[in-house]
């Protein structure tokens, strides 16, 4: 279709960015890290520009290639370690009845090929409440999840797509913890931008 050859940030040609929107991504700022009760998160961009556009491309469309772009951008800004499986930390039922997908395990299969490590899904989601709507409290409470038991020994990483208090991808890491992981690594496309203080 014409229409996937676009930018999925300017509409302009090139897919799935256009070389210019590709330059600005690539050049955008990297934020600091996310850290809620001692888990440490690290994201490759803020969530504006270029780089909102894709993640919220990628919610919308199932895009092999751009979850493939938008991997290999984050490998090139964040160190990872070696690692055993690659997992994801999945959205509600609801999120994926409505898109027909979760956008977060097409980036985890994108950083598992690029990894040579194992894709596995080592959650589930108890419940069906999402985070998106709550209030920054609310969210702080963060889902509930129950993990395989072959996380068990493993080096893990996790991935999501957008850090806005990190209570997703801290419940994760706590749960593969608690479940024996012997690590866990917490990476996410994009954090949200901190409010700006008021003077």
């Amino acid at each position: 279709m014409l229409f996937d050859q676009h930018c999925e940030s300017c509409a302009g040609h090139g897919y799935p960015l256009c070389p210019t929107c590709l330059v600005r991504l690539s050049s955008s700022a990297q934020p600091t890290d996310t850290c809620l009760r001692a888990v440490v998160i690290r994201a490759a961009f803020v969530y504006e520009g270029v780089a909102r556009d894709v993640v919220l491309a990628l919610k919308q469309r199932r895009s092999r290639a751009l979850a493939t772009l938008i991997a290999d951008e984050m490998m090139s800004r964040l160190e990872l370690e070696e690692v055993d499986m690659v997992t994801w930390a999945p959205t509600s039922r609801q999120h994926v009845r409505e898109r027909g997908h979760d956008q977060a395990r097409l980036l985890a299969a994108s950083f598992s090929r690029r990894l040579e490590a194992p894709l596995h899904r080592s959650l589930l989601r108890e419940g069906n409440r999402a985070q998106r709507g709550l209030s920054r409290r609310d969210r702080l409470d963060g889902p509930t999840f129950i993990a395989s038991p072959f996380v068990k020994g493993k080096r893990i990483l996790v991935i999501d797509d957008v850090v806005t208090t990190g209570a997703t991808l801290t419940a994760a890491y706590e749960c593969l913890v608690a479940a024996g992981a012997s690590s866990v690594a917490c990476v996410a496309v994009a954090a949200t931008p901190e409010p700006t203080p008021i003077r």
